[in-house]
């Protein structure tokens, strides 16, 4: 089960997951962790002011004794500014940015920490993300080019023990979504830039500033978690334009911000 995190063991990791409704998700994702997560860790969920089951669902958490920690927000804060509550609430010395629509595996914390403890100068560091409909990868980092828009690297619908990714590889950037950093990487660079809220572009710009810091960003071959993908996000723009105009924003903020440092 999920177990809380002394402040006395320095390997502990604090997982961070902002959540808004998607309770049957939250759910599935909390169990996921549950089964599939013997290292010691605790779980940090932001509700971002639900109006469905998922108030109930953390309650009973901590009515079960699950040492789950709760923020409550009264209103959606987004996921930028959610997860940096996460992030000022953590003091482990890793800390993972989760989102609520994925499935861990079998040994994807452990299999993140190994390449993260593998070399002082790896700062972050992401796993294979598969879909879950199809079992294939969806994303394995990613790399940013003038042309276009962020986009995932080759390896999109490729199956999962394609022999090409079964070494690890600096990244320009590993998705927000399931995204370790190292407690130095705050202490240098701080947290997610909020000018990004309420979301979008966010873990991408957290990347480029900690490479810019002189941290490398890296791809795990040893963690694999499945990604529903856009499940909070596209119930957002059911409720109103706010986080598509945001989008639009935060792609032009992030061209001026780091378009020097573009892949040609």
């Amino acid at each position: 089960m999920i177990s809380n995190c002394g402040g006395e063991n320095i390997h502990c990791t604090d997982i961070i997951m902002p959540v808004y409704n998607q309770a049957s998700y939250t759910q599935a994702c909390l169990a996921s962790i549950a089964a599939q997560t013997p290292s010691r860790h605790r779980v940090i969920v932001i509700d971002n002011g639900s109006t469905d089951e998922t108030p109930s669902l953390l309650s009973d958490c901590r009515d079960q004794g699950l040492p789950v920690e709760v923020i409550s927000n009264t209103a959606n804060l987004g996921f930028t500014q959610a997860a940096n509550q996460g992030l000022r609430l953590s003091d482990a010395s890793h800390v993972v940015l989760l989102n609520n629509d994925t499935l861990v595996t079998e040994g994807w914390l452990s299999g993140l920490l190994l390449t993260a403890d593998g070399d002082k100068a790896i700062g972050i560091v992401g796993p294979r993300i598969l879909d879950p409909r199809t079992d294939l990868i969806r994303c394995i980092g990613g790399l940013v080019f003038h042309t276009t828009r962020v986009e995932a690297p080759p390896g999109q619908g490729c199956a999962k023990d394609d022999p090409r990714f079964a070494e690890s590889f600096d990244c320009q950037y590993v998705e927000g979504s399931c995204m370790l950093i190292k407690r130095h990487v705050l202490e240098v660079i701080g947290y997610l830039d909020e000018i990004f809220s309420p979301g979008y572009y966010e873990d991408v710009d957290y990347c480029f500033r900690a490479r810019e810091a002189g941290f490398r960003v890296v791809y795990s071959p040893h963690s694999e978690i499945y990604h529903h993908v856009n499940v909070t996000a596209n119930a957002m723009r059911r409720e109103g334009p706010s986080l598509s105009q945001a989008a639009c924003r935060n792609d032009r903020i992030f061209r001026e911000r780091w378009g020097h440092r573009f892949w040609p």
